[in-house]
Formats: C-alpha cells, sequence, structure tokens
C-alpha cells in the first residue's frame, strides 16, 4: 500500500525517525554512546519499510547492536520495548495522518480502475495496522476486492515481510495461483516477499531513486510509476509485460536506447545501435518494411566466405523482412504522414521494440508495433512478433522472406517453401554453411515469427534437417515461452555483469549499452568464432578479429562469465597451427597469431586501401603488428589467473604460452651492445609504421617469455606428467630454455630511471614535438589534421602506446612511473583510435585525475552512440565497450587479480555518487559497491582480498564493510 497505492511512505518515515530519534537521544544521555540519528533513506529502507511495526523496530536496533525486551502489544508507547516503541510509532503516524491527511498516486489508480474494467482481481497488502483508516482517508475503499492488512495477519498468524505469507493470503483470497499473478511493492522486503512466493511478476515501484536495490532483491522489473505499464499500449516507453499480451519495453531510461523519428542520415548508425545478437547469430536494426538506407544484415558467427582476395563474414536472409499493407495499400515510411515512429533497445531483457503510426495516402490510419530478439537462452532461435491495426481495414504484414545479399563470399542460396515455413540453406565461398527454418504465423493482423539458425563449419550441405527439428520444438514451446526463456537469460547474465554508475545518468546508459553489445557478441558454448572489431552488428572489418578480443574484450568476459573467456582463447588455441605456419612464413620460430584473423586463424589483412586524401596505401599491420602474439598470451594469462582453471592450462595455455614465448625468442635480435632489440614493428600507435624497440612490444615480449619460463613448477603441481609431455610434444630443451631467459634479461625496453620515462620507441624523443591537445579538438585524425607525412615525424600519438603498457602490466610499472608518462604521453595523444579514450580513463583513474577519467569514460561512451568516429554504421565499436568497461572496474574500481589474492583500490570522481559492479574470481562471486567514504563487498565463499594499501584478509560468505579516511580504507569488517 505505502508508496504504491498511498503517498503515505513519508509519513511512516517520520513516525520511524521521531521514535527512534527520542530513544536514541535518550539512550544516549544515559550511556555516553554517540548519538547516531535514525536515517531516512538509508535506515527506512533496510530495516523497517514494508515489515510489521515490531519486525521494524527489532530489525533496526539490531542493525545498531541494541536490544530491548519484547513487551506485550498491550505496553504503552512510553515504555522502553519492543512492543512499546512500535506502538508509539503507532500513535505518532496516525497524528501525522488526522493532521495531513493522504493522497493517493493517480497513476496508480488509473491501473487499477483498468484492471477492474477488465475483471481482474485486485487485492491491497499492508503490514500496517491501520489499513482500513488510510484506505478512508485516501478515500479508495472501493477498489479493492481483498484487503489483508496488520490486523488480518495478526488474526491469521501471518508473518510480515520479507516472509511471503500475506502476499499468498491474498493471492488464495482471490482464487488465484501466485504464478498467475503479480505484486506491485516499493519496499525492499515487499519485493524479497514476492520473490520467495513465486509470483509471476514482481513490479518495483521506485519513487525515490532506488532502483538497483529493488532489482538486487528482486524485482523484474522497475517502474517510478504504476501507470508505465499502460502507456506503451498508447505508444509511449512503459515496462515488461502489457496486459494485452504484447511485449513492452522497461520505461527505466538508464535501460533504454530510444530513437524517436527516422533519419535517413543517421539510420544506418542506428541499425547498428538496435542489433539483436546473442553470440552465435546477429541481426542488425533494420526496419521490417525495408527502405533506401537501410544495410540489412543477419551474421553467422564464424561462417565467412571469400570474395577474391578478401575473407569476409557471409549474410543470412533478412528473416525480419515484412509487407505491412492495408487492404491493397502497402504501409512504408514514403507514403502518407509519419505521426508517431520510436524504436527502443531494451537493454535489461535485449528486446528492440518499435512503435509506428502513419496516416495512409487514403486518410485512413494504421499503427505497427513489434518486438524482436536473438535469443540468449536458445542460442540457434531468433524471434519477431508483430501489430498491425488499421481499425475495420484488413491488416496484413506477411509476404515471403527476401532472399540473402549477395556480397560475393555466397557461394549459392537454397529456398524451398511449405506452408507457414521457409527454409533457406546459405553455403559461403570457401567455407561453411548454414540452415535458416523459419516459421511464420499471421492471424487478424497478427504475426509470429520463429527462426532457427544451425550451422555448419565442414563446408558439406546445409543442416537443414536440424534447423527443422529445431523450429519445430521452439514452435511447440511459442513466442511468450521463448521471449520468457530469453528474458531470464538477460536478468542472469545482468546479475553477473551489471556496472552501476549513480550519478551520471548519460555514461550510466553508455555503460548498459556497451555491456549488452559485449554480452551479444560472445558464445560461450563454442570455439567455431571469436568476436570481431564490431561483433555481429556490421559489416566493418568484414568481421575480422583483432588484438582488440584478447585486450580490452576478454577482460570483461574472465572477471564476469569466465566461460565465455575460455571459449574466445580455445579459439585461438583452435588456430594455433596457422599461427605456427604464419610465424615459419616469415622465418621465425612459435606462434605468430593473424593481425586480421577470421574462421581458420590464418592471416586475412587487407595488403592495400585509400587513404583519407583517396590516395592509395599499403597496409603495413599485417607485416608488422606482431604485438598480437604478446596480447594473445597475456590474456592467457590473466584468464588463468582470474579463474583457477587448471584443466585450462594445462589442455590449452600452457602451449600457447610456450608457443608465443619461442616466437618472441627467435623474433628479437643481438645488436652490437650485446643487447636485444625487436626491429621493424608497429605498436598501438599506428601512426608510426616500422619502428624499433617499441617499448610497448618489448616489454610484453619479455613478460610473455617470463610466463613461460615459470610454467614447469605450475604444471608440475597441477599434472606430474603435463611439462615432460609438453617438452616432448612441442620440442622444447634446457638450451632452449637458456637461451630464451637470455632474451628476456637482455630486451631494450627504453625506460629512463632518471625521467622515469618510457620512450615509446627508438628515436620518438628526437622527432617533432608537436603535442595533440594543441592542434584541434580530440578524438582526431593525426593523419588527416596534419597529413601522414609529418605525422610520421611528430610526437602525436594515434592511441595508447606506453599507457596502455601501465594498463596491460601494472605490476611491473610503479605509480610514480605511470604518473610521469601519462603527463608526458597525454596531451600527445589525438584518440584517432576508438580504442583510445577508455584506457585514457582507465590510467588517469589510476595516477587520481578523476575528472581525466570521467572526460574519456565519456567520450568513449560517445564513441558509438555520439557517433563520435564517424563510422558506427559499420558496427558497434565492441572493445570500446571492453575498454569502458576496464575504465570503470579496473580504474576507478582498482581491480586487479592475482593467483593468490583479488585486488581492489578504489577511488570515485566527484561527478559520481557511488560505483557498483560484481565479479567472478577464483570460483567466487562477489559484489563491490562503494562512495567516496565506504565500501561493501558481498562474497559467496572463501576468498583472499586486499584492499589499498591494507594487508592480505582472508574474507568468508558474508557482507563486509570499509571506511575510507584520510586517503586511506580501513580493515574490512563484516556486516553482522
Amino acid at each position: 500500500m505505502d508508496g504504491v497505492v498511498t503517498d503515505t511512505a513519508s509519513a511512516h518515515a517520520a513516525a520511524w525517525k521521531r521514535v527512534f530519534d527520542d530513544y536514541l537521544t535518550e539512550r544516549s544521555k544515559r550511556t555516553g554512546e554517540p548519538f547516531k540519528p535514525f536515517d531516512t533513506n538509508q535506515d527506512y529502507r533496510h530495516y523497517v519499510d514494508g515489515k510489521p511495526r515490531y519486525d521494524g523496530v527489532r530489525d533496526f536496533l539490531k542493525s545498531r547492536g541494541i536490544t530491548l525486551p519484547e513487551g506485550d502489544t498491550g505496553d504503552t508507547p512510553e515504555q522502553e520495548t519492543v512492543h512499546g516503541l512500535g506502538n508509539r510509532k503507532d500513535r505518532y503516524f496516525l497524528e501525522g495522518l488526522r493532521k495531513n491527511g493522504v493522497e493517493a498516486y493517480p497513476g496508480t489508480l488509473e491501473l487499477i480502475r483498468s484492471l477492474r474494467a477488465a475483471h481482474v482481481g485486485v487485492a491491497i497488502i499492508s503490514a500496517s495496522r491501520n489499513l482500513g483508516h488510510v484506505l478512508e482517508a485516501a478515500k479508495v475503499t472501493d477498489l479493492f476486492d481483498v484487503r489483508v492488512g496488520g490486523l488480518e495477519a495478526e488474526r491469521l498468524g501471518l508473518r510480515g515481510k520479507p516472509d511471503p505469507a500475506v502476499f499468498l493470503e491474498a493471492a488464495r483470497e482471490l482464487h488465484v495461483q501466485p504464478g498467475d499473478a503479480a505484486i506491485f511493492e516499493d519496499a525492499l522486503a515487499g519485493v524479497e516477499a514476492g520473490k520467495r512466493g513465486g509470483f509471476r511478476l514482481v513490479v518495483g515501484v521506485d519513487r525515490t531513486g532506488h532502483a538497483e536495490d529493488l532489482r538486487a532483491r528482486g524485482a523484474d522489473i522497475v517502474v517510478r510509476d504504476p501507470a508505465e505499464l499502460l502507456a506503451w499500449r498508447e505508444g509511449h516507453p512503459g515496462t515488461a509485460d502489457s496486459l494485452d499480451g504484447f511485449p513492452i519495453p522497461t520505461s527505466d531510461p538508464a535501460w533504454l536506447v530510444e530513437v524517436v523519428g527516422f533519419d535517413p542520415l543517421d539510420e544506418r548508425e542506428v541499425e547498428s545501435w538496435l542489433t539483436v545478437a546473442n553470440g552465435r547469430t546477429g541481426t542488425r536494426g533494420s526496419v521490417e518494411e525495408g527502405s533506401e538506407e537501410s544495410d540489412p544484415a543477419t551474421y553467422v558467427a564464424g561462417l565467412f566466405g571469400s570474395s577474391g582476395s578478401t575473407r569476409m563474414l557471409v549474410s543470412g536472409p533478412e528473416w525480419t523482412g515484412l509487407r505491412p499493407r492495408v487492404g491493397e495499400e502497402a504501409l512504408d515510411l514514403d507514403r502518407g504522414d509519419t505521426l508517431e515512429h520510436r524504436r527502443l533497445l531494451d537493454l535489461r531483457h535485449g528486446i528492440v521494440f518499435r512503435f509506428w503510426r502513419q496516416r495512409l495516402d487514403s486518410g485512413g490510419e494504421a499503427t505497427f508495433r513489434s518486438m524482436r530478439f536473438a535469443s540468449l537462452a536458445d542460442r540457434q532461435l531468433l524471434v519477431l512478433e508483430a501489430t498491425l491495426d488499421a481499425g475495420s481495414a484488413p491488416a496484413r504484414l506477411a509476404d515471403g522472406i527476401p532472399p540473402p545479399p549477395d556480397s560475393g563470399a555466397l557461394a549459392q542460396a537454397q529456398t524451398t517453401h511449405d506452408p507457414g515455413r521457409t527454409v533457406i540453406g546459405i553455403q559461403a565461398r570457401d567455407g561453411g554453411s548454414a540452415s535458416f527454418a523459419i516459421g511464420t504465423t499471421e492471424q487478424g493482423g497478427h504475426l509470429d515469427r520463429i527462426v532457427a539458425v544451425e550451422r555448419s563449419t565442414d563446408g558439406d550441405s546445409p543442416p537443414t534437417a536440424a534447423a527443422e527439428r529445431t523450429l519445430d520444438e521452439a514452435r511447440r514451446r511459442g513466442v511468450a515461452e521463448l521471449a520468457k526463456r530469453h528474458r531470464a537469460a538477460w536478468r542472469a547474465r545482468w546479475r553477473d555483469s551489471d556496472v552501476g554508475v549513480e550519478g551520471d545518468l548519460e555514461l550510466q546508459r553508455a555503460m548498459r549499452f556497451g555491456l549488452y553489445h559485449l554480452v551479444s557478441s560472445a558464445d560461450p558454448e563454442s570455439d567455431v568464432a571469436s568476436v570481431g572489431a564490431r561483433g555481429l552488428s556490421g559489416p566493418g572489418y568484414r568481421g575480422h578479429v583483432f588484438w582488440d578480443t584478447e585486450v580490452f574484450i576478454l577482460p570483461f568476459f574472465a572477471y564476469t562469465q569466465p566461460e565465455t573467456a575460455r571459449a574466445l582463447l580455445a579459439y585461438r588455441h583452435r588456430t594455433l597451427d596457422a599461427a605456427r605456419a604464419r610465424a615459419a612464413k616469415l622465418g621465425y620460430r612459435g606462434a605468430l597469431f593473424a593481425w586480421e584473423s577470421a574462421d581458420t586463424g590464418e592471416d586475412v589483412t587487407p595488403t592495400d586501401a585509400v587513404g583519407p586524401d583517396g590516395r592509395p596505401i599499403r597496409i603495413l599491420t599485417g607485416e608488422q603488428e606482431h604485438h598480437v602474439s604478446g596480447d594473445v598470451a597475456w590474456a592467457t594469462w590473466r584468464y588463468w589467473e582470474a579463474s583457477g582453471d587448471d584443466a585450462f592450462l594445462r589442455s590449452m595455455g600452457a602451449e600457447i604460452l610456450l608457443e608465443t614465448a619461442r616466437f618472441w625468442a627467435s623474433r628479437a635480435r643481438r645488436g652490437d651492445d650485446g643487447r636485444f632489440h625487436i626491429d621493424e614493428v608497429i605498436g598501438p600507435d599506428e601512426y608510426h609504421e616500422g619502428v624499433d624497440d617499441n617499448a610497448f612490444t618489448n616489454v610484453l615480449a619479455r613478460w610473455n617469455i617470463e610466463r613461460a619460463l615459470g610454467l614447469r613448477p605450475i604444471l608440475e603441481t597441477i599434472d606430474a606428467g603435463i611439462w615432460t609431455d609438453l617438452e616432448r610434444r612441442l620440442s622444447v630443451t634446457g638450451a632452449e630454455l637458456d637461451a630464451w631467459r637470455e632474451v628476456a634479461g637482455g630486451l631494450v625496453d627504453g625506460f629512463d630511471p632518471a625521467t622515469k620515462l618510457y620512450e615509446q620507441f627508438a628515436g620518438f624523443f628526437r622527432l617533432e614535438d608537436i603535442r595533440a591537445v594543441d592542434v584541434a579538438p580530440r578524438p582526431f585524425a593525426g593523419d588527416v589534421a596534419l597529413g601522414a607525412e609529418r605525422v610520421r615525424g611528430a610526437q602525436v600519438v594515434k592511441q595508447a602506446d606506453v599507457l596502455m603498457l601501465a594498463h596491460m602490466l601494472p605490476e611491473l610499472l610503479p605509480q610514480e612511473v605511470v604518473e610521469a608518462n601519462y603527463r608526458y604521453y597525454e596531451p600527445r595523444t589525438s584518440h584517432g583510435s576508438s580504442l583510445s579514450p577508455a584506457i585514457h580513463a582507465a590510467v588517469a583513474a589510476r595516477v587520481g585525475r578523476l575528472d581525466d577519467a570521467v572526460t574519456y569514460a565519456r567520450m568513449a561512451g560517445a564513441i558509438d552512440l555520439g557517433n563520435g568516429m564517424g563510422n558506427a554504421a559499420h558496427g558497434v565499436h565492441v572493445a570500446t565497450m571492453g575498454g569502458l568497461w576496464q575504465a570503470a572496474v579496473m580504474g576507478c574500481g582498482g581491480l586487479r587479480v592475482s593467483r593468490t589474492a583479488v585486488r581492489l583500490d578504489p577511488v570515485l570522481p566527484d561527478a559520481w555518487r557511488s560505483l557498483r559492479f560484481p565479479l567472478r574470481c577464483h570460483g567466487r562471486r562477489l559484489h563491490v559497491g562503494f562512495t567516496a567514504a565506504e565500501l561493501t563487498i558481498d562474497v559467496d565463499g572463501d576468498l583472499e582480498v586486499v584492499l589499498g594499501a591494507n594487508e592480505q584478509q582472508a574474507l568468508q560468505a558474508g557482507r563486509y564493510r570499509s571506511t575510507r579516511a584520510n586517503g586511506a580504507w580501513s580493515t574490512l569488517e563484516v556486516v553482522r
């Protein structure tokens, strides 16, 4: 009741505050204990809100370490007992009610009246014994079929919330099962009770800005006002499941990306944003009826074909294609007048919605709605639901499926039709195949379409029979059940991955937008494909895999969904033979991974392109950007450190580490100075090609070799025979290992102890000293602003290079070294790469430049949603999204994970009120949340943690708290 139906929550909070402040003041005078007042925000929500008043007294006093005699219900309000204080609260509340009256929320009343008009029973539940008084004061006594208040609960012996007893009693009296009912609650205890009771839908009502707390306790959805549930039916954003059965999106702006209208100039960027994907397939967000501005595509992960000398992802059929029409009149955006057109990406549930009202040339009006998703629960399935309402005029939606586009990489496509079913098999040129079994059901202007996608990598015929079996099973389940499973899968993923940035709505939305696309791009169940630079959202880079995956994307999965990180590394292990062949072709030993990789692991980097000035340029990254092997080794080691997955290290990881170390040892050259050098490379800063002794490359190579040299004792503790097997299988000798040690010990790294600076590469400090910050507002392309020749001879850096080293290997660079290099390289970086801003944000946070950290995080967030690089039409920048997660969690959260402990050193920018994130490390789940002054950690089992400069602590399952004073965190203490 309170806070949902009637505006009495503030009256309850005021009454509780008066009771407890009076009592605590008196107690302080008697005992000398410091007086700490009752907090009407935190204390009210966590200890008393929604509970029977005596339970509220007990729980709040327990939080302060106070125990009082119980007393009994006849105690006077002046008695110092649990019942006495509870009765005092009741007196204060009734005084406030008589003095100030009470109002009912208009939006809630609107929803209740709509439910009653639809013959849906409505009950009201309250822990208060004053339920009747409040309903009379609000003049709403006639709106409810059933009442279960404090008096009824006492009479029936029902336990208070978070026990679900009162809700179950209300359902019983309404003659409905909990699984067929919904509850609305603004109290944390009430939400928890609804979840425990097994109710079909638990709606959290957030009128005070605590949506995340409600979700954490089990709210399926959160609304600001219950009337939002009616809004989408009128073409406005609502939430969860609508009353007429058609799904509708969440109303929380922090979980929504909304596109209003239709701008032809922006449409291809919008299509990238609104991609629905699940790591197995990805479908761009094109409008169903198509348009000249659209670039529709559906990609199957790992399905590459050859087009000339290019290897590229093959696009499947346009399964979302419809031909809506009213009578014989076609419905599209170019005919008639668009009255309203809105599309929403519901990030929380992974669904794209569309609402469109059009006035037809004939004078009539039509309303179109659709929703689509790529199932996260059943990765072979894609779903579209649509309706077309034109009043009494006949409406139709379906008219066949457009064929797959021929990009040159498609060898053939075969289509068969049966009533209600279309099967399209596609064969990639020199590649695998896939089958799309598409089932469409349409009746009375309502369409359901389910698509089953099966793929094969062996080059044989498309797996048609498997796709048809999958479709048959999915159709038996139905769209509603598939949507339910899909939403549940997304809720589970968000529990392990959501980052809460309180105080910056724009960045919060960008963060969740990024996490949505990260989760959508990877498949934890298969090593057939890795994550391309644009995921499955567009044609950019032809779907190729870069170092982006290991360095920017994989850490997110390593610390939130280790199964996916393992699958991504399994892809690299599967392509290890191709990496060995590439190294051998260039005259080296070991494994050199492809700079651009597709399905086989062979290097598919183009050799030439057209430059910004229109002239042809030679692409050297495939020949010289060798740090990718160190990047794969780095990701391999970091995954194992975080997960403790010894089986992975034994079966895949050790081999990757040894073969990449072997490559670096053969790649290094002994110079006349007796030191080892790595010549003619490109580091992350691609403005400077063919450089010698790139600091990032050399230090990473040394680190890679040292990790490989340290493998033997680790492996022998896992399996006594595995090292011997590796020595035999890889022909590793003692003499070779000695040579590796010599290389690692002698590699030049460009570090100057006097200045604490790393020279980015040999001779960098002798280049023209131009600072990017003095050239143009950042980000900008340096080769465009200065010209390719001049930028090659200048100290303008495309992206984090030395600072990338500081970010990836923080254990090697002391704080003062990172600070010195940040001061030097930050103003010289143009951020001409989308990879750069997020890493600068992370490093800025580490060195205490928190304003810089926020600026760079926002710059990273705008790369797609603001089209900051001008190329979002080619797909979203998935690596940027992974970098943004790292900026929050590794930068501001200070996360570092070693083999023995999880390390946190949090800092909070002034622009934010709090930061929260979950983690999975060392086989444990933990949740970290902090403000500028306080930190809490929830952990589900034994875990070693280091907080700030403190000693390592052994935590057990539970909640822990620390406070910050004078720049230091206190020792973690258990919260009882």
